[in-house]
């Protein structure tokens, strides 16, 4: 694509955004202050459309920086879709889009800075403490939530698109918040562990759902509520969209595996109690701990940072 071509599609979106009234428009110079000229060391993700950095702006506030490949045509219109969208939202668990810039032919994102970063990193292969079952249902309820308020409580319905543990970041509190950037990675374990979904769902079907726990949460699980949570994914996953659950019922189920969990830990406080999954035997093959960047969890790996953040129009 031709640069001229560029800058009429990115001059045709200032004259959107002015129309639409949004703000939060920075310097390039700011941005590239920022990130002390988008320092190497500051990089907090790579994907097909660029990188993200970690900021900091003139008033001290720390930002996720998000720099587009400015000859994309494809990330001009993601580029578009993400100011138009993202800047009239505003959630508690959905990250806050800062401000843009789109001068010099640049595409740039800011986002508020999330310190815990992605879901991701604290489930597979880090030095983090192990991700309690509780702490998991509240992050799944606290993304849940954010997605509600995309599909019911915007002035259209926005879908997603591609949820998934690295696109799911987490404050100092745990608190989840729905994002978009992550890497995209190239998957090298076997096809049966490559999507999470279809591995767990195998051995939901077979009513076995607790041979794929984490081995760090052995015995500190309540089965009914992990058949409850095996059974809110299950629907979820229907192949037809006309069975599975809007985004209200996934929460209130999600909600009440998490009462579940709650309400056995208090009655019965004891970890060997029959109504927790126990150690797992010998001869059940143990889930080794992999590298984040082993593991995808949709059928097509993201091609880029930017999401896919859409009006469902024809779904």
């Amino acid at each position: 694509m031709g640069s001229s071509e560029s800058k009429i599609s990115t001059g045709s979106l200032t004259s959107t955004l002015h129309s639409l009234g949004l703000g939060g428009v920075l310097m390039f110079f700011e941005v590239r202050e920022a990130t002390n000229n988008f320092d190497e060391s500051l990089v907090l993700g790579v994907g097909g459309f660029g990188k993200v950095y970690r900021g900091v702006l003139e008033n001290g506030v720390v930002v996720a920086v998000k720099r587009g490949n400015p000859r994309s045509q494809q990330g001009l219109v993601e580029f578009r879709t993400e100011i138009q969208v993202l800047s009239k939202l505003r959630h508690r668990h959905l990250v806050s889009l800062i401000g843009y810039c789109e001068e010099l032919n640049e595409m740039i994102l800011v986002y508020e800075f999330i310190p815990g970063g992605p879901l991701r990193k604290h489930l597979y292969g880090s030095n983090f403490p192990p991700v309690t079952w509780k702490q998991r249902l509240q992050i799944c309820i606290g993304a849940a939530k954010g997605l509600h308020y995309l599909h019911t409580g915007a002035a259209e319905c926005i879908i997603h698109r591609d949820v998934k543990s690295v696109n799911i970041l987490l404050d100092e509190n745990f608190t989840a918040k729905v994002a978009d950037f992550g890497p995209a990675v190239n998957p090298s374990l076997p096809r049966e562990q490559v999507n999470i979904a279809e591995w767990a769902m195998s051995w939901q079907k077979k009513g076995k759902l607790e041979q794929v726990i984490d081995p760090k949460l052995k015995g500190s699980v309540n089965l009914n509520s992990l058949r409850k949570f095996g059974e809110t994914a299950e629907k979820c996953l229907a192949e037809y969209c006309t069975e599975r659950p809007n985004m209200g019922d996934v929460l209130w189920n999600l909600e009440y595996a998490l009462q579940l969990q709650e309400a056995s830990a208090k009655s019965l406080g004891d970890e060997n109690s029959t109504n927790y999954i126990p150690e797992l035997p010998d001869w059940i093959p143990r889930v080794q701990s992999v590298d984040s960047a082993d593991i995808v969890e949709s059928d097509e790996v993201s091609s880029g940072v930017f999401s896919q953040i859409m009006n469902p129009k024809g779904r």
